[in-house]
């Protein structure tokens, strides 16, 4: 059965074979393993998470930020203590410069060195204690303020460990107010699959590969859209015209990417997204297209889209496919 999932970033399009949810979750439940770092599921859940984040009431100032450690003091950084260095600092943010809310990922380099990519919400404030007064007060910072102070406790807890870092190793930037311009910030980091060298198992180090801890993570008060799904009572040719659609829309953002390189990787990765890897059922089809000089990449029946679009740009989706299949569409939406 087709199901259209929409969220307030964008909306995922799925095909259920035969399988119910019930059925999936108790498959879950039994062959649960241990953290294995960024897997299918991790990287879906991190998707839909920032698809359903409702950026326009999400209080403060928004800024990127990258925290790092240096290579040399990889032998000694371990997956614990590195999660402990980030709530430390994260607690230190919240009580002295007005961190409002946060979500955070961790990725490797080609090295192995795990790196810290966080969006965070300030109030560009600090507290300092008057001495005349004998109270905390509080004051506010410029942007290039609170950027110095940040990274400076970064660093300051890093010499603390016994790592030695520096400021300019790490990365600190104002993020676009606009939700467009966070959605390009966000969906770089979100459409990384495993094969990405950054989230590749056999790229993480050795003593991370066993226990890695959690991937991303957040503070579990940023404002989020429940996700409405509806249920499209249609058959395989209207559920490929609905993916047909998500398809062009997603090579359109494609097409408007400014470098040129990026753009071609783009539209490529758009057009190959809907292709299936080969089995041996293919191998008559296969050998019949390489003797007419042809490539084969059949397209499967049955995957699903997801695109990041706006929610006008997914009501017209909706829209155009009930002017096009009337009778396809009669069920009311449901929240979950």
């Amino acid at each position: 059965m087709p199901k259209l999932r929409m969220m307030h970033n964008g909306c995922s399009l799925s095909f259920a074979q035969g399988v119910s949810d019930r059925d999936m979750n108790e498959c879950q439940k039994h062959n649960k393993t241990e953290n294995r770092g960024w897997t299918m599921a991790t990287t879906r859940n991190l998707t839909t998470y920032l698809m359903r984040l409702n950026f326009t009431r999400i209080p403060g100032t928004p800024y990127a930020v990258t925290l790092t450690i240096p290579a040399d003091s990889m032998n000694t950084v371990t997956p614990r203590q590195l999660h402990a260095m980030l709530a430390s600092w994260i607690r230190r943010q919240q009580h002295k410069h007005g961190l409002l809310h946060y979500y955070w990922l961790i990725e490797f380099t080609a090295m192995g060195t795990p790196h810290i990519h966080m969006t965070i919400w300030c109030e560009d404030t600090t507290r300092v204690y008057n001495r005349h007064t004998r109270q905390h007060e509080t004051m506010t910072l410029p942007p290039i303020t609170t950027q110095t102070t940040m990274l400076t406790d970064w660093v300051r807890l890093c010499t603390d460990h016994g790592i030695p870092s520096s400021l300019t190793a790490q990365n600190f930037r104002p993020i676009d107010d606009t939700p467009e311009g966070w959605l390009a910030y966000t969906a770089k980091h979100s459409a990384r699959g495993l094969k990405h060298y950054q989230r590749r198992l056999d790229n993480m180090p050795s003593d991370w590969r066993q226990h890695p801890g959690a991937m991303w993570g957040h503070d579990r008060q940023l404002t989020t859209q429940q996700a409405a799904y509806i249920d499209l009572p249609m058959n395989k040719e209207a559920f490929w015209t609905l993916r047909r659609q998500l398809r062009k829309r997603l090579e359109q953002q494609a097409r408007g990417i400014a470098n040129p390189r990026k753009r071609g990787r783009a539209i490529a990765a758009t057009r190959r997204m809907l292709k299936r890897p080969l089995t041996g059922k293919d191998q008559k089809q296969q050998q019949w297209m390489e003797d007419n000089d042809l490539p084969f990449l059949p397209v499967s029946a049955f995957m699903g889209v997801t695109a990041w679009l706006s929610p006008q740009a997914q009501q017209e989706l909706v829209e155009q496919l009930a002017s096009k299949c009337p009778h396809l569409i009669g069920r009311p939406t449901r929240q979950t």
